[in-house]
């Protein structure tokens, strides 16, 4: 049993040390800023939004939906899922209007896939105006 510290002690600083590889290699794209944030907390964890409406943060640092949700910000996508198309349409995915997708001719486009709401309490994912 006189290995059982020693092999304890070493688990712990293997972690420490793996830890603070991550955090150096995400020092190294802070020069980078980004609109798109990966939520870690709140109703929109697990998930990925652009938000072109909000300012860039640099890649690594907090980031928030204004809400409700925080994360980390990430990279922007390079844009090849929605090839840089906007719409005024929702796609509610929260709140009173979810399962429902709306057009909203009077307020700016924003890009597909990034996050839009109605301005209330309903939140969601822009998707492609209806023909």
């Amino acid at each position: 049993m006189p290995y059982r510290p020693i092999v304890i002690l070493s688990f712990a600083l293997m972690k420490n040390l793996t830890l603070c590889v991550l955090l150096l290699s995400a020092t190294f794209a802070t020069d980078q800023m980004s609109h798109t944030c990966r939520f870690t907390r709140g109703p929109l964890q697990g998930q990925t939004h652009t938000l072109p409406n909000r300012s860039a943060t640099r890649v690594g640092s907090t980031c928030s939906d204004g809400l409700t949700s925080i994360g980390v910000t990430v990279p922007d996508p390079d844009g090849k899922t929605s090839s840089g198309r906007t719409s005024r349409s929702c796609r509610f995915t929260r709140g009173p209007l979810r399962g429902q997708t709306q057009t909203f001719p009077n307020q700016s486009p924003t890009k597909i896939g990034s996050t839009c709401s109605d301005g209330l309490t309903s939140s969601g994912v822009a998707v492609a105006d209806p023909s």
